[in-house]
């Protein structure tokens, strides 16, 4: 039958007494340097170290020296002895005690932490001493095993020794169909290695506890709680099922602790040493370029003791409720002993991949360390009431309950005093520095004990409870309380034979009757102890025949054992191999894998490299089709062109020679008459044109002009018979020419309204013939709105250059229309274009298709015709008709 279920009580049970303001202590401790002219730090006194940070010609233009003060300093020639009795030895009897410490150690990465913490078997660091020192204080103190059960809470409960007995058969003897776990590994180091064991003692251990020692091994890895000790189960596919991480809870104490952690009850510090190698085995540690063995996580180890009251007998711990004894007489101290993973710069160790991810949540850890404290620092000092982040980081979530006032904190700071770490040990004694000035207000007071008794246990009156089962009287037991009682008892004691007289028989019956009383008494006494030798020796005899065999069994274990160890070697050895093998798959997966990136990029490269050559020659073929088309068409409007204007012109010629020879043929004609004539003169063309030219005044005559007879042009080629008739006679002033319709003004030109002409900068004056007549203008060449306000027209000149080389004109014309805000708009109703040109490149006039030819005759074009005249303007000629 199990125990009644007992609670873990908290200082305000377990403690009487006030509470202590103590600020937490800081030690310091310099690892040996390599060099030692090339330093950077050095101790000054037993509580002091000086800094000196060199000129580097940028933050510093001088050389620096600070001075930081720490509870003490721990130089090159301390030893891992000198810092155990110091900082931990103290925390020690604070754990026997039943209260809680916290012991860390911080600093960069390479400073020693892991070695402080654990130290070699020959000189073993914080770790290993206080389990020898827990264990040489509790030695004859200490409960049996399974008795005290974690209850998963937080807290322990008392199991029956029935229960306790059955557990540890249990564990002794595993259950062949559970499922295989973690493989064990060799011996630990502390094991395999002889050791020099701590044979220090603390003092507070009573005769009135037991004691039991539970640890747990849990660590931070990434920001996730992992517990070390947990076993793996096996699947028969995937191989071993991967951690869970843990999470943080908090008990009905206000104390954190990590739920679901694995304890485990160790009876002797080699048990422990199993557990630590254990854990350390499964710990993340890597390589870097600062340190051969890193730690990638912070390492937190609990030792908690658990002590009760004992019993009766004074073996047994009391079950709780018996007697009068409650829960609250089981006490529980825990001493955390946490290794804190340095701080890392990427510059230096040249991190990457998922060493640069683990590195990032190590910084990011440690910051949120150092926020808590200089947030605890600043409420304690100015009073404020800021919310201190403990959730940021799981670390700081499970240091809550100390950095609150439950417990002792310690840290000690180890530094490497390298010239080239003077960057980092500045931040470490910055920290260090703000760390001391926090305060933690903690319960101090003493174990409530029950009073002693004169054997030193809790129920000496044995005796008495003896004679009251056996009926003996109060006198008799009054007498014989200094007696000890025997283990057989023959009986009560004689009664009174004193004789009266010779004849009382009544006191020698009586006597009679007591003899045989105690005669038979000590016959069945010997009786048994007679059957309990004969046990004995049938037991002996059991004994010796078993033993016979011992030789055999032994060798037989001898040679298991041996056989065993060479396993384990070859295990070794093929394990060892398949390591490297597997660390030589990776780095040729990762250099295939480099390759195939490049590869990958590459051919990336060289496609877009092809498809943009291919998109090249295409431009360039389509260019090149294009400019071959357009050169073929050109040719071929050039040879029309050409074609056309050799037919063109031979035209003209025939025209011309048939006209020279009708002029010739007329002019021998009138020679022969009596009336002379006028000899024609080359006829001239007529400027019959659409583009403006410029205007070119009359020259004056140099003489009055003298009366000459002029010949009428011919309107067609049967007219010709009459010029020389009508040469004779003076033909009266020609009219003046048409005037031609497509010759017209601007329509600019109403009086009534004011033109607004805007023009650029930069506008050039043409100088053509015609010319739009603004009358009321306002030129302008930057518009506002001012300009508007008094004008009803706009005219906007734009010069473009044209195709053909020549400067154009447009004038876009339009109305100003106010608006309903009190600004304007232009509507825009006409285009207007004026450029040069050449004015004998105009179409020229056809006549009417009702012209009369004369018959027989071949010119009959009506464009051959309109297109040679005679002159008939009044001009001063050499000769006269």
């Amino acid at each position: 039958m199990k125990g009644q279920r007992g609670k873990t009580p908290r200082k305000k049970f377990a403690f009487t007494g006030t509470s202590v303001i103590e600020p937490v202590e800081v030690y310091c401790r310099i690892k040996p340097a390599d060099d030692s002219n090339n330093v950077c730090l050095k101790s000054v006194g037993d509580n002091q170290v000086q800094l000196m940070i060199p000129a580097d010609g940028y933050r510093n233009a001088q050389p620096r020296e600070f001075l930081y003060t720490f509870q003490q300093v721990f130089d090159e020639t301390s030893t891992q002895k000198d810092i155990f009795d110091v900082v931990s030895l103290p925390l020690v009897e604070d754990l026997i005690a039943g209260r809680n410490t916290l012991l860390f150690t911080y600093g960069v990465t390479g400073s020693g932490k892991t070695y402080t913490m654990t130290g070699t078997p020959v000189d073993q660091g914080i770790l290993p001493r206080c389990l020898d020192v827990v264990f040489n204080t509790i030695e004859h103190h200490q409960a049996k095993k399974y008795v005290f059960e974690p209850n998963n809470q937080n807290g322990f409960r008392v199991q029956s020794e029935a229960d306790a007995m059955a557990k540890l058969q249990a564990d002794i003897m595993p259950c062949p169909s559970v499922v295989p776990k973690t493989p064990k590994k060799d011996k630990c180091e502390f094991l395999k290695n002889p050791r020099l064991r701590d044979k220090s003692k603390v003092e507070g251990v009573s005769n009135q506890f037991l004691y039991s020692v539970f640890v747990s091994y849990v660590e931070v890895y990434n920001n996730a709680v992992y517990d070390l000790l947990e076993e793996l189960t096996s699947d028969p596919i995937i191989g071993y099922k991967a951690q869970q991480t843990k999470t943080i809870r908090e008990d009905s104490s206000k104390m954190m602790y990590i739920h679901e952690c694995k304890e485990v009850e160790v009876k002797n510090p080699d048990e422990a040493f199993h557990v630590i190698y254990q854990g350390q085995n499964r710990r993340r540690v890597a390589r870097t370029a600062l340190n051969e063995s890193s730690s990638r996580s912070h390492s937190v180890f609990n030792i908690r003791i658990v002590q009760g009251p004992v019993d009766q007998s004074g073996e047994e711990v009391m079950h709780v409720g018996i007697d009068g004894v409650e829960a609250n007489s089981i006490c529980v101290g825990q001493l955390s002993l946490v290794d804190l993973a340095g701080s890392e710069r990427t510059v230096r160790t040249k991190n990457m991949g998922e060493q640069l991810r683990e590195a990032s949540n190590i910084n990011n850890t440690l910051m949120t360390l150092r926020n808590c404290i200089d947030i605890l620092r600043e409420n304690q000092k100015f009073g404020s009431s800021r919310i201190v982040p403990y959730r940021d980081s799981k670390l700081t979530h499970l240091f809550k309950s100390y950095l609150e006032g439950d417990g002792k904190i310690r840290m000690v700071v180890c530094v490497n005093p390298a010239a080239n770490e003077v960057g980092e040990t500045l931040h470490v004694m910055k920290f260090a520095e703000i760390t001391q000035e926090v305060t933690i207000q903690r319960i101090e007071g003493r174990f409530q004990e029950v009073p002693e008794t004169p054997n030193g246990r809790l129920y000496p009156n044995l005796e008495e409870e003896f004679r009251s089962d056996t009926g003996s009287d109060c006198t008799s037991s009054s007498r014989s309380t200094t007696v000890p009682v025997p283990l057989y008892d023959l009986g009560p004691q004689f009664p009174n034979m004193e004789l009266v007289h010779p004849s009382d028989d009544s006191t020698l019956k009586e006597l009679h009757r007591f003899l045989g009383i105690r005669l038979e008494k000590r016959q069945r006494c010997v009786e048994v102890a007679r059957q309990k030798c004969d046990d004995f020796r049938s037991l002996l005899l059991k004994v010796e025949k078993e033993n016979s065999y011992l030789p055999v069994l032994e060798k037989e274990v001898f040679n298991l054992r041996r056989e065993n160890t060479n396993l384990k070697q070859d295990n070794l050895n093929i394990n060892k191999e398949l390591k490297e093998l597997q660390q030589e798959l990776r780095a040729i997966n990762s250099k295939l894998r480099s390759s195939e990136r490049q590869l990958q990029e590459k051919n990336s490269l060289i496609r877009e490299a092809r498809d943009e050559k291919c998109q090249l020659k295409s431009d360039y073929e389509t260019r090149i089709q294009q400019n071959e088309q357009k050169f073929r068409q050109q040719e071929y409007d050039r040879q029309k062109l050409e074609y056309k204007c050799r037919t063109y012109l031979q035209e003209k010629d025939r025209k011309l020679n048939i006209l020279k020879n009708l002029v010739n043929e007329h002019s021998s004609e009138s020679s022969t008459s009596t009336t002379p004539s006028v000899t024609p003169k080359p006829a001239r063309k007529l400027r019959t044109f659409t583009t403006p030219a410029p205007y070119t005044a009359p020259r004056p005559d140099p003489a009055p002009r003298k009366p000459v007879t002029r010949l009428a042009a011919a309107r067609s080629l049967h007219n010709l018979d009459q010029v020389s008739s009508s040469s004779s006679k003076k033909d009266p002033a020609p009219p003046p020419p048409p005037p031609n319709p497509r010759h017209r003004r601007s329509k600019s030109s109403s009086a009534a309204e004011t033109w607004l002409e805007h023009k650029s900068q930069d506008h050039e004056e043409l100088g053509t013939l015609f010319q739009p007549k603004l009358k009321k203008k306002r030129s302008v060449t930057k518009l506002t709105e001012k300009d508007t306000k008094e004008v009803s027209k706009y005219c906007l000149n734009h010069q473009e250059l044209g195709s053909d080389g020549e400067m154009r004109t447009k004038l876009y014309k339009g109305n100003v229309l106010p608006t309903a805000t009190g600004g304007c708009t232009m509507v825009f109703n006409e285009v207007e274009m004026v450029r040069r040109g050449n004015p004998g490149n105009g179409k020229k006039r056809h006549s009417p298709p009702n012209q009369h030819t004369r018959p027989g005759s071949d010119w009959t074009d009506t464009d051959v015709r309109c297109g040679y005249a005679i002159d008939g303007h009044k001009r001063p000629k050499p000769s006269q008709i």
